[in-house]
């Protein structure tokens, strides 16, 4: 994607004056208002900018060529981060017969604490048509202690399509409670989807909720649930690829992943002209 810039044409001395006194005023203005830069609300960046893994906490791969920064494909900037499990990347990190190539941060950096309100979002590239796919956690936020083996997240298959799932616990002893569980979106091969995932973290259904936007649509309404087990207390993110074994290789491609205070702020970094100005009613 390439940054929009801006053009300024002179037609003579008094433009410039004036330009710059108003560049001096409105200078001034932020700073007796207080005003912050518009991305001063984006609170964590995972978008591989650095060229590395550096912004997240560590990777999970079976071998060192399963998780890779690379420069393309794109969705933003200079850098994504392409996963990989092949057939037999299994007892990664605990994954026992299932299959891992993770990158992950901890509980402080994702901010998945009781009460707190945050808005992640990300974009995911599908493999080409004729390449299969069958990811149970694509991006999941797990539970930080011994909460069951479910967790909120994201799951894609080239048979359903993309799918949202959240867990929590609505009533005592009910562990393991999947609180929604829906397709958003079809399946495209070669496509970018871009998401946002709204949440407010919490154990009390009265207080947590979720939405979920897709490609510029809301595909999960706001709905009030508990977001977290109430033996925990908390969660962290992990992205990359986690399933069940197959017969075939998988591939995702990540871009542009982001913790941010509000919707305005994260959807500041997908591609001009694809997203409104704020979530529809």
């Amino acid at each position: 994607m390439s940054r929009r810039s801006h053009k300024i044409v002179h037609t003579g001395i008094a433009q410039p004056v004036a330009y710059a006194t108003l560049m001096v005023a409105g200078l001034v203005t932020g700073l007796v208002l207080g005003l912050a830069p518009a991305s001063a609300s984006v609170s964590w960046h995972g978008d591989y900018e650095t060229g590395s893994f550096s912004q997240w906490s560590s990777v999970q791969e079976k071998a060192s060529d399963r998780a890779q920064v690379v420069t393309s494909p794109l969705r933003q900037g200079s850098y994504a981060a392409r996963f990989t499990v092949q057939p037999g990347d299994t007892d990664v990190a605990g994954s026992g017969s299932w299959v891992r190539s993770e990158a992950m941060i901890g509980q402080s950096t994702s901010d998945g604490v009781e009460g707190h309100e945050n808005w992640y979002a990300w974009s995911m590239l599908t493999p080409p048509a004729g390449q299969p796919i069958n990811v149970y956690q694509a991006t999941q936020f797990h539970p930080t202690g011994s909460g069951g083996s479910g967790q909120t997240g994201f799951s894609i298959s080239s048979s359903y399509g993309l799918n949202f799932h959240a867990f929590g616990e609505p009533d005592p002893g009910s562990s393991n409670t999947r609180k929604y569980d829906a397709t958003v979106a079809p399946y495209q091969a070669d496509h970018w989807y871009d998401i946002v995932f709204h949440v407010l973290w919490s154990k009390d259904r009265s207080k947590g909720f979720f939405e979920v936007f897709v490609d510029g649509k809301q595909v999960v309404p706001l709905t009030h649930a508990a977001t977290l087990f109430a033996v925990d207390d908390g969660v962290y993110m992990k992205q990359g690829i986690y399933t069940g074994p197959e017969t075939y290789a998988m591939t995702l491609v990540y871009d542009g992943t982001r913790r941010g205070s509000s919707y305005q702020d994260v959807v500041a970094d997908f591609p001009a002209g694809e997203w409104p100005v704020r979530p529809p009613s």
